[in-house]
């Protein structure tokens, strides 16, 4: 639910992607230049839940422009949109920032224990090279690696995000 819907295309005899246009938002960078905070309960949980998702997207994919906040939507009730992962999908096979893994979701960690390569295959067809899908279930199994042992250091309560 984070990123827009996006479908593959050629255009001019080129492969590429189109993806819905999100209208009333700001950038991240934006926001965090003007300052502006979710206000209320139920906005400040699901703002931390959806930065904590794009992190651990950006981790998995290995995003390598994953501090440009212009690639971050906002909407008005805090909706995260993350746009242009043209840098993503690296081959690596290691994170790129770990310690940007400080909590997770629930169901993000259902979702990534429950991925493999016949998910990926099923998803991603042949958008992505086999080294590709080699480097992301690598990531992918040393973030769980890293859930465990944050579990041990700090306890589900400061780990685990419902």
């Amino acid at each position: 639910g984070l990123v827009p819907p996006t479908v593959e295309r050629r255009i001019d005899g080129r492969r590429g992607a189109v993806q819905l246009w999100v209208e009333g938002v700001m950038t991240g960078k934006a926001r965090r230049d003007r300052k502006i905070e979710p206000k209320g309960p139920r906005h400040v949980i699901r703002w931390q839940h959806q930065i904590h998702c794009v992190r651990l997207f950006h981790q998995l994919t290995y995003n390598t422009d994953l501090g440009n906040l212009e690639n971050i939507l906002v909407s008005p009730d805090f909706q995260v949109w993350v746009i242009d992962a043209s840098r993503a999908f690296g081959i690596h096979r290691k994170l790129i920032a770990p310690d940007d893994l400080r909590a997770f979701p629930r169901p993000a960690l259902e979702r990534l224990e429950a991925l493999d390569e016949t998910v990926l295959e099923e998803t991603m067809g042949d958008l992505l090279s086999d080294l590709q899908v080699e480097g992301l279930l690598a990531r992918r199994d040393r973030i769980l690696t890293l859930v465990k042992a944050r579990l041990v250091e700090r306890g589900p309560g400061q780990v685990l995000i419902q």
